[in-house]
């Protein structure tokens, strides 16, 4: 009896070695394990069958701050509840949630896991945040629409060009015609043709953009640009009550500038502030 004594505890040693042994290998492929999960960049989360959390990397704690193991999601992540509560089984599903910080959009995929009696036990359910690239997706849209206006643009703008070197054409024809017979008149059709002078620029500049063209910059006199800029604008700050007053420096030498774009934006300057202005 001594000896089989000895002997069964010779045995049970050596199982206790196996078995501490298999505890040491389980150990280790579980710390790889959970390694490999927290090292992933996209939520990961283990549901069991009873709806709880049983597995969250750190990923998913971002997004989630309030989740942890044996978290109930239908009470504390009501929007993973939601995203689980679909129907049909969950392959790069596009969601929007709603995060302090904005709108985040994710594609959830879920798979389910298989216990040893060959049943569904929990699902491993995987989220990729998609909101950069959703957001570029937007980005290139509205810059495609955006170039397909800017040549709609152009081809407008070629399509006024012959009209308005008509108008020119026949405003210098009327010019020469009033000179010295109808002074009002004659400084009439010299703000037309300045204001033509101004839209073919505005033309041209339609055309440059849809060229993607650079300014061009010249040595001009900025209070004469301004001073050509409200003699035309005189006739609506007339209509509208309002009086134009220029204070500039007459003796400031040239800067560089384009001619054609400055006066559009003094031109619109302008109209804003006699808009915003009362009589």
């Amino acid at each position: 009896l001594r000896q089989r004594l000895a002997q069964a505890e010779v045995r049970l040693q050596e199982k206790n070695r196996e078995l501490a042994r298999r505890i040491r290998e389980i150990d280790f492929v579980k710390g790889r394990l959970s390694a490999v999960i927290e090292s992933i960049p996209d939520p990961l989360l283990v549901i069991g069958s009873d709806a709880r959390v049983e597995l969250a990397n750190s990923a998913a704690k971002q997004v989630f701050p309030g989740i942890a193991a044996d978290t109930e999601i239908t009470a504390d992540v009501p929007e993973l509840a939601e995203l689980l509560a679909r129907p049909g089984r969950l392959q790069n599903l596009e969601t929007v949630l709603q995060r302090p910080y904005g709108e985040l959009t994710l594609v959830a995929t879920a798979s389910p896991l298989i216990n040893e009696d060959a049943e569904r036990d929990s699902q491993v359910l995987v989220l990729k945040d998609v909101t950069e690239y959703r957001r570029l997706r937007e980005r290139l849209a509205r810059e495609n629409r955006l170039a397909a206006l800017g040549q709609v643009a152009a081809n407008v703008a070629h399509e006024i060009r012959n009209p308005l070197a008509a108008i020119e054409g026949f405003g210098r024809l009327l010019e020469q015609d009033m000179k010295g017979t109808n002074p009002a008149a004659l400084r009439l059709v010299v703000r037309m043709l300045f204001a033509a002078n101004q839209m073919n620029g505005v033309v041209g500049n339609l055309l440059n953009y849809a060229r993607e063209a650079a300014p061009c910059l010249v040595p001009a006199a900025l209070a004469a640009l301004v001073h050509g800029v409200m003699d035309m604008m005189e006739l609506k700050a007339m209509e509208s009550g309002v009086e134009m007053v220029l204070s500039a420096d007459e003796t400031q030498g040239a800067c560089m500038l384009d001619p054609a774009r400055m006066r559009e934006v003094v031109v619109n300057l302008v109209a804003n502030a006699i808009q915003a202005c009362p009589a």
